[in-house]
């Protein structure tokens, strides 16, 4: 399997290590403090930057690097995204799953940040690149950028929004992340990658993008809007819904608790449907846009529960989708995305970025940089143990950890040989909550923060106390 190559070589014992290695901030003595930072906040991914520093001095000190005018969010990620190259390098196919959320940083004593959609909330937006295989194993961040909205401008965006052209606008963000894609797929002819975007992204000019670049990154997006058809009054939903039904298939469905005031429709999810189709380019201030060619496919409940709307997905894509079978690879590929928004439950229920006490908008984005490779990694063990259930556990836990936890957990002796990953994953799961019963569900990343913060805990005290610590006259 193409996948173990990377996780047992490129990541041996030394996962987060890795996320650094090149880092390059102008100084050597930043350098190992970032290195410092980054293997303490992944040791206690839940923890407060005090408490994952132990002591003072310091914490002081990772203010004082965050603070550093050395340090910038560019510098601090530009390691990773080139780990997270390399690893794409080794794949046929990535799906690279973009999508924006609000970072609320509300404070009654200060301000950090700008206004959120809300009234009374301020804080950043961050639009984050998440690369994946196909089985959902994250790769790494492609790219990710942290933003805030303007006081003085909030509330008139709206109502100037079709006067002003697309780069004032926070929707180029879809179009600057299908170009990180389409760089990442020309540097590595060899692999595919899939550029997938929520419905927030569908931007005509996005359409227009991956025509212009020759189609060099693929691209799928959910559509939510209903746009008119080239030489045609027919709309875009009405015309994949007339076109002919290629088959059925049964899909999964999570639970979604919307709140009270949601009602746009695609917050709401089977016979699939596919139309190529010429889209009417929408009016533009700022200059005349060209008609685009593409695939919609959709895919309907037939039979939905008594009570509830029918789920329906509408996905635009310039990938083949002529038959059955190419269509359910779209519905495949753009599922892939759910896997962005547990990447943000990671980053804000485990890592609880929300909840850091930092006092200007600087330091909060070096820090977040930080906090979103230390998510991504506890993603990546969770998946992990399910994909490659069979490698040894010290590909990614070090020797400490998977002794300390076995002997606490299974309460037996000091294992000599590192467990299988999946019974390693199972055993610090259950160190966070998870029951392990036959009939519960794999352990999910909340099980596996809060059990690898315990898992570290048990390596500090294995250390110094277990066998082979060292001894102090």
């Amino acid at each position: 399997m193409i996948l173990r190559s990377w996780l047992s070589e490129a990541v041996l014992e030394d996962t987060i290590g890795c996320e650094a290695e090149g880092v390059d901030l102008g100084d050597a003595r930043l350098d190992r403090r970032y290195r410092l930072l980054l293997e303490r906040l992944a040791g206690q991914p839940g923890r407060s930057i005090p408490a994952a520093c132990q002591g003072r001095a310091q914490t002081q000190a990772a203010y004082r690097f965050l603070d550093h005018a050395s340090v910038t969010p560019g510098k601090l990620l530009a390691p990773h995204r080139e780990a997270t190259r390399r690893r794409m390098a080794a794949e046929r196919t990535v799906v690279v799953a973009q999508d924006m959320t609000e970072i609320d940083l509300t404070r009654p004593e200060r301000v950090v940040g700008g206004p959120l959609a809300d009234d009374g909330r301020t804080g950043f937006f961050g639009h984050v690149l998440l690369a994946a295989t196909v089985g959902g194993l994250p790769l790494g961040l492609l790219d990710a950028r942290t933003w805030s909205r303007d006081p003085e401008t909030v509330g008139t965006a709206k109502a100037t929004r079709k006067d002003r052209p697309l780069a004032d606008k926070e929707s180029v963000r879809w179009i600057e992340g299908y170009r990180t894609c389409v760089g990442a797929a020309r540097s590595q002819p060899g692999v595919e990658v899939v550029c997938v975007s929520e419905s927030e992204g569908d931007v005509y000019e996005l359409f227009v993008e991956v025509e212009t670049q020759g189609h060099a990154a693929k691209s799928i997006v959910r559509a939510c809007q209903d746009r008119r058809l080239a030489d045609s009054a027919a709309l875009l939903f009405a015309a994949a819904a007339a076109a002919p039904v290629l088959g059925r298939r049964a899909i999964d469905v999570s639970n979604r608790q919307a709140p009270p005031s949601e009602t746009r429709k695609r917050r709401k999810a089977r016979s699939a449907r596919t139309a190529t189709v010429v889209l009417r380019p929408p009016n533009r201030t700022d200059g005349k846009l060209p008609s685009v060619t593409v695939t919609a496919v959709l895919a309907r409940e037939v039979d939905p529960p008594a009570g509830e709307e029918a789920i329906e997905w509408l996905l635009v894509t310039d990938l083949p989708a002529t038959t059955l079978a190419e269509a359910q690879r779209v519905l495949d590929l753009s599922a892939c995305r759910w896997l962005v928004e547990v990447y943000f439950r990671t980053l804000k229920t485990g890592c609880r970025i929300e909840r850091l006490q930092l006092a200007t908008p600087g330091r909060m984005r070096n820090a977040l940089c930080l906090y979103q490779v230390v998510a991504w990694r506890v993603l990546l063990v969770t998946m992990a143990g399910r994909d490659c259930p069979d490698l040894p556990c010290d590909t990614v836990f070090d020797t400490a950890e998977w002794q300390a936890v076995s002997v606490v957990v299974k309460r037996t002796t000091v294992p000599m040989t590192p467990p299988r990953l999946a019974e390693m994953v199972a055993l610090v799961a259950r160190l966070g909550g998870h029951q392990g019963r036959k009939s519960d569900p794999p352990p999910g990343p909340q099980a596996m923060w809060v059990g690898m913060q315990q898992a570290r805990t048990l390596a500090l005290a294995w250390e110094t106390f277990g066998p082979g610590a060292k001894t102090y006259a």
